[in-house]
C-alpha cells in the first residue's frame, strides 16, 4: 500500500529522480483512491514545475470513467485556487477520454474564469467538442449567447468551434441515407 505522507513529501521534493520514481510507483501500485491526494498536492504552492507536469500527465493518463466526476467536482470546487484549477482543466485537453459531460463547466470557466483558467478551458473545449452530440452543442451555444462574456475573445472562439462541430454533424447526416445506423444518425 502506498504511504500518503511519503508520496506528498516525495512529490514536493526538488529531486527530479525522486519525483519520477514516485510517479512510477503510483502508476504501478496506485488506484483511483490516490486521485484526491494528487489533487491536494497540485494545490500546494511549494510544488515545483517538474512535479506539477508529472502529476498532470499522470492524471491525463487515467482511463477509468469514474475519474470524470471526480475531476469535474474538484475543478468546480477550486474557484478560490485558479492556479490549481487551471492545472486540472489542462488534464481535460491532455487526456484522450471523453470529458464532454464537463463541457458546460468548461464553457463557464472559459467566459468567467481567470485568464489562465479561461485559456486552458478553451483549449479543453476545442479538444472535447468532438465528443459532444447535437443537442449538447445547441445548449452550449445558447448558454454562451445568453451569458455575460467577461472573456469575450474566448467565447467567440468557442462559438466558432461549436458552429464548426454543428456543421460537421449536419454534413455527416447529409452523406447518409435513411437506412444509416451510425450512432449519430440513430440519435
Amino acid at each position: 500500500m502506498l504511504d500518503s505522507n511519503k508520496i506528498i513529501s516525495n512529490l514536493l521534493s526538488e529531486d527530479k529522480d525522486l519525483i519520477k520514481s514516485t510517479i512510477s510507483e503510483i502508476k504501478s501500485e496506485g488506484d483511483m483512491s490516490i486521485v484526491p491526494l494528487l489533487f491536494e498536492v497540485l494545490k500546494n504552492p511549494e510544488l515545483n514545475h517538474s512535479a506539477e507536469g508529472a502529476i498532470a500527465t499522470l492524471l491525463a493518463e487515467i482511463k477509468d470513467p469514474a475519474f470524470i466526476p471526480m475531476l469535474n467536482e474538484e475543478i468546480n470546487n477550486l474557484t478560490d485556487h485558479p492556479e490549481a484549477q487551471a492545472k486540472l482543466v489542462r488534464v481535460c485537453w491532455e487526456s484522450t477520454m471523453d470529458f464532454s459531460t464537463m463541457l458546460p463547466l468548461l464553457c463557464d470557466l472559459a467566459v468567467k474564469g481567470s485568464f489562465v483558467v479561461a485559456m486552458e478551458a478553451t483549449t479543453a473545449i476545442e479538444e472535447q467538442i468532438r465528443f459532444a452530440n447535437h443537442d449538447m452543442l445547441h445548449e452550449l451555444r445558447e448558454s454562451l449567447l445568453n451569458s455575460s462574456q467577461e472573456n469575450s475573445l474566448f467565447a467567440e472562439d468557442i462559438l466558432a468551434s461549436i458552429e464548426n462541430a454543428l456543421s460537421n454533424i449536419h454534413s455527416h447526416h447529409e452523406e447518409h441515407d435513411d437506412d444509416c445506423d451510425c450512432p449519430e444518425c440513430m440519435a
